[in-house]
């Protein structure tokens, strides 16, 4: 399973990457590279771990799943 932040894809090539955490930060602006063997088998999930602030936030969050055709989900844990 290979699941890299875009901007360090040549630094973590040949890494194999089970899980990401990341500060709020890690929902702005960062694409992330999902396997498309990944995306076979439900595509990557996001847990959000904290109240959003606001509805964009949420969306910005979860948003990290499903981009560009792929496919992924999301939840809450509280």
């Amino acid at each position: 399973m290979v699941i890299i932040l875009k901007r360090d894809f040549e630094k973590h090539r040949q890494r194999q990457v089970i899980f990401i955490i990341a500060t709020n930060k890690g929902e702005r602006g960062t694409d992330i590279y999902v396997d498309p063997e990944v995306n076979k088998q439900g595509g990557l999930h996001v847990i959000l771990n904290y109240p959003p602030e606001n509805v964009r936030v949420e969306e910005q969050v979860f948003g990290r799943t499903a981009r560009n055709g792929a496919v992924g989900t999301g939840q809450f844990i509280l």
